[in-house]
């Protein structure tokens, strides 16, 4: 009998999610392999991709011109093992029910999958959100208990998002979180010895493993060029020609004043644009149209830049910035704070996440002595994900929904969590 009620509540669990999966396999059979906008650079191995997901295209040449197609399948395969193995997950660590964790899956298949069309298009997010999945739930496992397979397991999903996704660096800020808490909940020394030194070890390997690639691939054993040439564009935008008397080298700044100048012609800086640099709606009608002219600002610096060797524009654009950000501190760090806010939509809800970050600070790090709960843990650790992917992201990039369908993942989960905790609590 007892049994018999554990076959039915199984079943009862995980036909809902089955269900869902054969709704997404579907509506794959009912798609083609989708070409966007950073395609071309993934297939043809830009120099500006890291090497995991140009590689596993490449891996799939011998299907001739059914390659993408192959290519999609599989991606759609990592996606509905992520989903059971994150739907399993979520069951027994934060006793989420079935219902709850069927629509937790049906808002993600229905936004990430099918709205913006991940599992089809030809670009690293069909495979880094599955292995982020993955990989989150490890760290938040690594926070609650010390458990050195766990850890492995952690550094090594970790690199290969690092490896798929520039993105996803700030991933080793969380790992000195990590040791650090183990050092305030009194973990022995030993230990966390051992957790920095594997640590250390696996991003020596992942720079390594990067820059060989980038070595045989494209002659420099460097890291992706994309730092400079993305971080010029919020320098160029609040810059104008009077920066040019901080320049001491004469190349950077000739290519200063022809970048600026172009850019003020074509008005795609603040200051050409007519905008003023004021709080609250200023900032705003700022942003937005810092977003929209985005993508004209790099085609016009690479329309200067572009007949300089790669990994020599990137220095040069590098350098560049720091002259800019450097002797224009206040102007660029109020603006950054700004597009950290429109990241989250409007000041009130950033200020409602922030409230609600710091009461989970507070939360888990009162009981030292004792054990913190794994919900707690659960709660904390995502909104911080959730903060620190948006911040870091804000210095590169405006808002894209590539960068926060992670974060959207991590609120799906956090709804689901409230909604067990509204169910079963007690009224008085």
């Amino acid at each position: 009998m007892i049994n018999s009620d554990r076959m039915h509540n199984k079943l009862m669990f995980w036909s809902p999610i089955v269900a869902v999966c054969l709704l997404l396999i579907a509506y794959v059979f009912e798609s083609a392999p989708k070409l966007d906008f950073d395609s071309t650079s993934y297939i043809f191995s830009y120099a500006t991709r890291p090497p995991i997901y140009p590689t596993f295209v490449w891996l799939f040449r011998g299907f001739g011109k059914h390659q993408l197609e192959i290519v999609m399948w599989v991606q759609c395969v990592f996606s509905l093992l992520s989903l059971l193995y994150i739907s399993r997950w979520l069951h027994k660590h934060l006793l989420i029910s079935g219902l709850s964790i069927l629509f937790i899956l049906l808002l993600t298949v229905s936004l990430i999958f099918i709205y913006y069309q991940t599992l089809q298009t030809i670009c690293s997010e069909a495979i880094a959100f599955p292995v982020f999945i993955v990989t989150f739930s490890l760290l938040v496992e690594c926070f609650y208990t010390f458990n050195i397979k766990k850890l492995i397991l952690l550094v090594i999903f970790t690199n290969i998002l690092i490896l798929t996704r520039a993105q996803f660096y700030y991933f080793y800020f969380l790992f000195m979180l990590l040791v650090a808490w183990y050092g305030w909940k009194k973990i022995p020394i030993k230990k966390i010895f051992l957790t920095l030194l594997i640590m250390i070890l696996s991003i020596t390997a992942t720079a390594i493993i990067n820059r060989s690639y980038h070595l045989l691939k494209h002659g420099h054993f460097a890291d992706v060029p994309f730092i400079g040439t993305q971080l010029i564009v919020q320098a160029l935008f609040l810059s104008n020609t009077d920066a040019a008397q901080f320049f001491e080298n004469s190349t950077e700044k000739n290519l200063f004043l022809s970048l600026i100048k172009q850019l003020e012609e074509l008005k795609l800086t603040k200051n050409s644009s007519m905008l003023a640099m004021k709080p609250a709606q200023g900032f705003h009608a700022t942003y937005a149209y810092y977003t929209a002219v985005y993508p004209s600002i790099l085609q016009a610096n690479d329309s200067i830049l572009g007949e300089i060797a790669t990994y020599q524009k990137e220095a040069i654009a590098l350098n560049i910035s720091k002259v800019l950000y450097w002797h224009a501190i206040k102007e660029n760090s109020l603006f950054y704070f700004w597009k950290l806010i429109s990241f989250f939509g409007d000041i009130s809800i950033f200020l409602f996440f922030f409230i609600a970050f710091f009461t989970s600070s507070i939360r888990i790090f009162i009981p030292r002595n004792g054990n913190t709960s794994f919900y707690s843990i659960y709660i904390w650790l995502s909104l911080l994900t959730i903060l620190v992917n948006t911040a870091f992201v804000a210095i590169f990039e405006p808002l894209l929904p590539s960068y926060s369908f992670y974060s959207y993942f991590l609120i799906f989960c956090l709804g689901g969590l409230l909604g067990k905790t509204l169910l079963t609590a007690k009224y008085t």
